[in-house]
């Protein structure tokens, strides 16, 4: 069978082999994320991403700890860029980095490096400027300030929120970050094909914590609307 030299040539391309840091976090791209690196294994996978200006992936683990012995890990992550480093007295660091591109592993390396390694795809989410998904899209958003609006006023929380973005590849992963669920719940949300799947699931997850959030305030006592707390002598 033939094998057009074109077609060859782009999955070569789109296929790399990237360290991997296994973490029981989800990251999606856009999501900053800052590590206190101290493992021996991660110094010397996060050295060798500074002296290349390369980036690393980072994986949910699916069993294990992100400290010890390597456990199982989920098959899409998503790229993080190194962008600040400060050192640490003991030859340790902390760094901050930004998500930028899902990928899916093809296959894992462990023997390779001290750290974990894989030949991984990049996975963009497709139709992301459909009609359907522009549509959902604003929707969501109006639905993520009700809710925002409504955490502020449940909690007391102090924060200032700007208008958020309607274009749903922006807005798909921003919500995948605030999103108040378990991380298996992200990681599915992370591993859909496209906007419209990613929109619509967030839209019922944000609807219901919406609601939760209208059913504290509708019940909470006359007290609970004050700045201070109520004084309860021993």
């Amino acid at each position: 069978m033939n094998v057009d030299a074109e077609v060859v040539k782009v999955i070569a391309m789109e296929r790399q082999e990237i360290p991997l840091f296994p973490l029981n976090t989800v990251l999606f791209p856009g999501m900053m994320l800052p590590l206190h690196i101290f493992e021996e294994r991660y110094k010397i996978m996060i050295k060798h991403c500074l002296a290349e200006s390369a980036e690393f992936g980072v994986v949910l683990l699916s069993e294990g700890t992100a400290e010890g012995p390597l456990g199982g890990i989920y098959d899409v992550g998503t790229t993080a860029q190194i962008n600040q480093v400060d050192a640490l007295p003991g030859d340790r660091f902390n760094i901050v980095t930004t998500g930028v591109r899902r990928f899916r592993v093809i296959e894992e390396h462990r023997d390779l490096y001290p750290y974990l390694t894989a030949t991984v795809e990049f996975y963009p989410l497709s139709e992301q400027s459909s009609a359907e998904a522009l549509s959902l899209a604003w929707k969501l958003a109006s639905l993520v300030g009700r809710y925002l609006r409504l955490f502020k006023d449940a909690t007391g929380t102090r924060f200032q929120f700007g208008k958020l973005p309607t274009d749903p590849l922006t807005l798909a992963y921003l919500v995948g970050v605030i999103l108040p669920v378990e991380n298996d719940i992200k990681q599915e949300i992370l591993s859909m094909p496209d906007a419209y799947s990613i929109l619509l699931t967030e839209y019922e997850l944000l609807k219901h914590e919406t609601l939760m959030l209208e059913i504290i305030r509708d019940t909470r006592p006359s007290w609970a609307t004050s700045e201070e707390l109520p004084y309860y002598p021993n």
